[in-house]
């Protein structure tokens, strides 16, 4: 692995996620190279170093491997990995089917239903004060990005619709954000081709 860079800092170029996503979003960037690295082989650019989480990798003649939160990880484990990573990330989701218009119309184009999903960003915490909103085709799979959204302010915290004020990211948080909300869906987006 290539020490120069640990690649954290693509994170947090501007727009930069707000701070209190780093932690979270720092464990799902290890656990994507981690998973990028033992299915594919290799590193996003920039992102070759050790973090917090991937703290090793490397080959033992054709096996790759990687350690990540001090277990020892081959290409058997990436289901694992997503999984575990899902669960470290996503708190809670809420799922809305299309909203239809009366009497439906053949012409009618359908609006997709949506998913949003709650970060975990603060364990301690009961308000989900982050969540990603994203667009359900007609297959039920994501469409387009996701937009990360907070709470306009004096919002109620516990009702879902009221987090609407959008977060612009960086390219590479915007990337990753996508990648969490696929692990809802098996991690079928970063399934090896």
């Amino acid at each position: 692995m290539n020490r120069a860079t640990s690649g954290y800092e693509l994170l947090v170029r501007r727009p930069a996620p707000p701070p209190e996503t780093i932690p979270l979003l720092k464990r799902a960037w290890d656990a994507r190279r981690t998973e990028d690295w033992l299915l594919n082989g290799v590193w996003p650019e920039g992102c070759s170093a050790p973090g917090k989480h991937l703290t090793a990798a490397g080959t033992d003649g054709a096996r790759r491997w990687a350690v990540y939160d001090g277990e020892c990880l081959t290409a058997a484990d990436c289901e694992w990995l997503r999984h575990i990573t899902e669960v470290k990330a996503i708190r809670r989701t809420w799922w809305r089917t299309p909203w239809q218009s009366w009497p439906p119309r053949a012409a009618q184009t359908r609006d997709p239903g949506e998913v949003r999903i709650a970060l975990d960003c603060d364990p301690g915490s009961q308000v989900d004060m982050f969540q990603l909103y994203v667009g359900l085709d007609d297959d039920q799979m994501p469409c387009g990005a996701p937009e990360l959204r907070t709470f306009e302010a004096g919002a109620d915290t516990e009702m879902p619709t009221e987090a609407a004020v959008v977060i612009e990211t960086n390219p590479a948080a915007a990337d990753l954000l996508d990648w969490i909300a696929w692990l809802l869906f098996d991690g079928r987006r970063s399934a090896p081709r």
